[in-house]
């Protein structure tokens, strides 16, 4: 009894807390009623994302007049749903934020400059706790952590594969929403589940080349799309394995 018990409190806090709600999402079968656009607004605004009914669903990208850059998943109802990245050029911070149906709802997090500015969890569009305790006062409750790396918000090395993240965390693998920069100098932005890239997320190669979608397993599997280091869309549709199988 106490093992099942343990499971559902495991079960529960990976995937019940403010996780991306699947049955709202575009899917595959919905791939002809679906269009691709890159659209140029008046006020300078540029947005690349897929369209249905006119309405932006699925993973969207806003390149603001003023250089902030907004990366988001609408569900099919145009409701934000799972991370939000914003890089904001006018004050030097990146922000990581999770939703629900259109409100923050679970972790968020802010750099400024590289720092570590505010962590929190949101319920229902209210911050109800900060996470920064441990953090803030350099603890450590796991191996190579600074912060809360087991149940919380921290920053951790993991040695093995010679990269970063900085993120909530869930039995001492990263949960949502994370940051993590890898050897080779790439760095994704976006969910986790179990430690692995999983739902929406934002991958920025080296080159400056980067992708925009959804992720299982770790590989690029949904919709999406990449834009090259100039901002250019290069590809985009239904991705599967890691690799473009239905192109728009």
């Amino acid at each position: 009894m106490k093992k099942i018990l343990l499971l559902l409190l495991i079960f529960s806090s990976l995937f019940g807390n403010a996780q991306i709600d699947f049955a709202k999402q575009i899917k595959k079968k919905d791939f002809d009623e679906i269009t691709f656009k890159s659209i140029t607004n008046t006020n300078g605004d540029v947005i690349h994302g897929f369209f249905m009914d006119n309405l932006a669903v699925g993973p969207y990208m806003l390149k603001r007049a003023d250089g902030t850059l907004e990366y988001k998943n609408y569900n099919r109802k145009h409701q934000i749903d799972g991370s939000m990245i914003t890089f904001n050029q006018l004050d030097a911070t990146v922000t990581l934020e999770n939703y629900r149906k259109g409100v923050p709802e679970g972790g968020a997090f802010q750099l400024k400059n590289g720092n570590i500015v505010w962590a929190k969890t949101f319920k229902n569009g209210t911050s109800i706790e900060d996470n920064l305790g441990m953090y803030r006062e350099k603890k450590a409750n796991a191996a190579n952590c600074i912060g809360d790396c087991l149940n919380g918000f921290g920053i951790k090395k993991n040695t093995k594969i010679n990269s970063i993240t900085i993120g909530f965390f869930a039995f001492e693998s990263v949960k949502y929403p994370a940051l993590a920069t890898y050897s080779d100098n790439g760095q994704y932005f976006g969910q986790f589940i179990l430690g692995i890239r999983e739902q929406f997320g934002v991958y920025v190669f080296p080159s400056g080349r980067k992708y925009i979608g959804f992720w299982k397993k770790g590989d690029q599997e949904g919709y999406g799309f990449y834009l090259d280091k100039e901002g250019q869309v290069e590809e985009k549709g239904y991705y599967k394995n890691g690799s473009l199988a239905m192109s728009m």
